[in-house]
């Protein structure tokens, strides 16, 4: 089990930009790394109190992070929805999906071809969920998966509107007979409440959410753009999908996890 380290001043957060827009029983040919690189540039100052209700924790916590950018000229793989034109949505294409080694907490609508992809991160979900915890989470809690939508300040399509995206929200433990202390009872993991934890065996939950992450920053063959606190908009959930460009934005702290420093060709 992962137990919290030496808290660092050093907080870096990934956000992964392309200029084009862990095993697994399905197999997802890789490509090229990456084109371009900038070097760390600091986010700007926030105050500590915000004036709408549920955003005072997400500016509060980007005052403690720097910021990284990569960028990609390509994408990794052939993936069949990136030659479809992103105007209309695809409402009579989707199935219902309940997950396979993981129950999802209710069936998520998305199209055919991310199921697979699903059934990779559920695989990953557990191989982590196992170093920090011991064990598998019970189910799976989502936001949801196709909606007919724009993206938020844009006019163009969500790829929730073509199913080729979900919305993760967090976890559910059961309890575990050969646990100790807190991990041993049944406990729930929501990106909302454990992003930024601070306090006792909630830390364990941000490292979880944390690493989970950075596991899939090395799986853009499972999604190819995860965006997360503190993100407008998305500071209850990580958004995931395989559009047709690589993109990442969120923080998180590299060093608590005894991860090395955030590298090129990611």
């Amino acid at each position: 089990m992962i137990t919290p380290i030496a808290r660092s001043t050093l907080v870096v957060a990934a956000c992964l930009f392309a200029s084009g827009c862990a095993s697994t029983r399905s197999s997802f040919p890789t490509g090229p790394g990456p084109v371009d690189y900038d070097e760390p540039v600091p986010v700007a100052t926030a105050p500590k109190a915000a004036p709408e209700a549920g955003v005072a924790r997400t500016l509060d916590a980007a005052t403690r992070f720097s910021q990284r950018v990569f960028r990609w000229g390509t994408t990794y793989d052939d993936y069949p929805l990136d030659q479809v034109p992103r105007v209309a949505c695809l409402d009579a294409e989707m199935v219902s999906y309940g997950g396979e080694t993981i129950p999802f907490a209710t069936p998520v609508r998305v199209h055919p071809h991310l199921v697979d992809r699903l059934r990779a991160f559920e695989r990953v979900v557990e191989t982590v969920a196992v170093e920090v915890y011991g064990r598998s989470p019970a189910r799976l809690v989502h936001m949801g998966g196709f909606s007919c939508r724009n993206t938020a300040g844009s006019g163009g399509l969500s790829e929730h509107g073509l199913g080729n995206a979900i919305d993760l929200a967090g976890f559910d433990f059961a309890p575990h007979a050969e646990g100790e202390g807190p991990a041993a009872a049944a406990f729930r993991v929501r990106i909302l409440d454990h992003w930024f934890a601070e306090d006792g065996f909630e830390v364990d939950h941000r490292l979880f959410l944390h690493l989970l992450t950075d596991r899939l920053l090395d799986h853009p063959e499972i999604f190819r753009r995860i965006i997360g606190p503190p993100t407008r908009l998305h500071d209850d959930h990580l958004h995931l999908d395989m559009g047709p460009s690589r993109h990442a934005n969120f923080q998180f702290e590299r060093d608590r996890l005894g991860l090395p420093p955030e590298r090129p060709g990611r």
